[in-house]
């Protein structure tokens, strides 16, 4: 990913997860597309802002919004890449958690 956030993110999910660096590299850039297009909160928008690269790996993901609402959109494209459902849910947590650590906010603060 060439960025040290980013990196940090990239290994988490690697570890966590149990998927390649490559597939943990699309899948968080997807997450990250879907958080900002979702647009609920401002995380995304502010994680893609504040993190070097963050734009650059959302936009090569190429997340785009599908006929499904909201998070089986994203899970269905994660899985249709090769991610198994649990390997899909463990990457969003963990975007989602890193994203929350990254800009300060609790576990439980939506």
């Amino acid at each position: 990913m060439g960025d040290e956030q980013l990196d940090e993110l990239q290994n988490r999910v690697v570890a966590h997860v149990g998927i390649s660096p490559s597939l943990a590299q699309w899948a968080i850039g997807m997450t990250l597309g879907f958080l900002k297009e979702a647009g609920t909160t401002d995380m995304a928008l502010t994680l893609v802002n504040v993190i070097p690269g963050a734009a650059e790996t959302t936009e090569l993901a190429g997340y785009t919004k599908g006929e499904r609402r909201g998070a089986l959109d994203l899970g269905a494209q994660l899985v249709a890449r090769g991610l198994s459902p649990d390997e899909a849910s463990g990457v969003i947590r963990e975007t989602i958690r890193y994203s929350r650590e990254m800009l300060g906010k609790p576990e439980t603060e939506a």
